[in-house]
């Protein structure tokens, strides 16, 4: 049986660093990974740090939230992690527990910047669709919390779909940098009125902002016009869920991402699409630093599957924002889009398997008409 460099643990480096066209603080990183405190996470997040030179938000509980920073940056010292690419989320926003008011502490900014962290996420409540009041309450608080401060913004997808031009017009006039986290039973950014809406956000903001708790559509984000965004290390934080349909129920499976698919896939269902098409490995191949050109099919574990997983979006989104411009980045990741899509469907049409291409891919898509040429038709 073929053994995938992954599980021996042989790496190819990869040098440089991540492009982040516009930065969040000067030498930031424009891509992130979002994961949380479960044992081994910061020791991941370390190694993706110097290996990437990726950002790291760590998702906190409730309880380690009000127990302070002390030991949650001891533990990210003793890990490796360098705290100049750290974000700490407070999480307040999420779960069934989690606040709906207008409330910031500002002794949480205050903590984060005296213990070193160049940018402080603020710990905001969930704001509701529709309560202009709270999010001009959040917004002008965090205005005052000083530089560095990043004020996140967990928010139900009307915000971008139907009251975006608001959104765009508190933001602007309070100046202050923003995080959103957006609300979905499955992907914001797969509902095509959302990506529209966030388009125009970025494109009208005069602010720097940021996505967090994100899927592959950062990327896109960051290409038209965002400072950064953390994609989501783990399926529950890839969005915000709503809380009626926070149920789970369903059996735990390891899935890694299928680049040229854009799409997470079972290992089961990896394994049976290679078997129905044995005569073409090109769809299966991989290029990130673990892989180095092999195909995934030997991936055999959660944690080889993880770290493949995040190496291979590393290098979409560098592949993506490498671009000489905005409106060639923009143009690369609609194509993307549009390719991954294509793959998606002739694998489906090949194996006879349901490889449905995730939602995102044609919602990006349909931007494609509203783009200028990225080279100027002859007159």
């Amino acid at each position: 049986m073929t053994i995938h460099p992954i599980e021996e643990g042989r790496v190819m480096p990869r040098p440089g660093r991540f492009p982040s066209p516009n930065p969040l603080l000067p030498g930031a990183p424009a891509l992130y990974f979002q994961t949380d405190l479960a044992p081994g996470r910061l020791g991941h997040a370390a190694e993706l740090m110097q290996n990437e030179q990726v950002g790291v938000v760590i998702t906190l509980t409730q309880q380690s939230y009000q127990s302070g920073l002390g030991s949650i940056l001891a533990d990210c010292r003793r890990a490796g992690a360098d705290l100049d690419g750290i974000l700490l989320d407070a999480n307040c926003y999420s779960g069934k527990g989690r606040r709906v008011d207008t409330r910031l502490n500002p002794h949480w900014v205050t903590a984060q910047r005296r213990a070193g962290l160049r940018a402080q996420l603020t710990d905001s409540p969930y704001l509701p669709a529709g309560d202009r009041d709270a999010l001009t309450a959040i917004l002008g608080q965090a205005s005052r919390l000083g530089d560095g401060t990043v004020c996140v913004l967990a928010l139900p997808l009307d915000w971008v779909t139907r009251d975006v031009e608001f959104l765009a017009e508190v933001i602007n006039r309070e100046g202050v940098p923003v995080a959103l986290a957006l609300e979905h039973a499955k992907d914001p950014l797969g509902v095509a009125k959302a990506v529209t809406g966030l388009a125009h956000l970025l494109d009208t903001s005069r602010v720097k902002i940021g996505m967090l708790r994100s899927d592959l559509s950062v990327i896109g984000a960051v290409a038209f016009g965002a400072s950064w965004g953390a994609v989501g290390a783990t399926s529950a934080l890839r969005h915000i869920y709503p809380i009626k349909e926070g149920g789970g129920g369903r059996p735990a499976t390891i899935s890694a991402l299928v680049p040229s698919c854009m799409a997470y896939r079972s290992l089961e269902m990896i394994a049976a699409g290679i078997a129905a098409s044995p005569d073409n490995e090109i769809p299966w191949r991989c290029s990130c630093r673990f892989c180095t050109g092999l195909t995934i099919e030997p991936i055999a574990s959660s944690a080889a599957a993880y770290r493949h997983s995040l190496a291979a979006i590393a290098l979409l989104g560098e592949r993506v924002l490498m671009g000489p411009s905005v409106l060639a980045r923009k143009h690369t990741w609609l194509q993307t889009c549009n390719h991954a899509q294509t793959v998606n469907l002739d694998i489906s049409a090949t194996t006879g398997m349901n490889w449905e291409p995730p939602a995102f891919q044609g919602a990006w898509w349909k931007l494609y008409n509203k783009l200028p040429p990225l080279i100027p038709a002859p007159v």
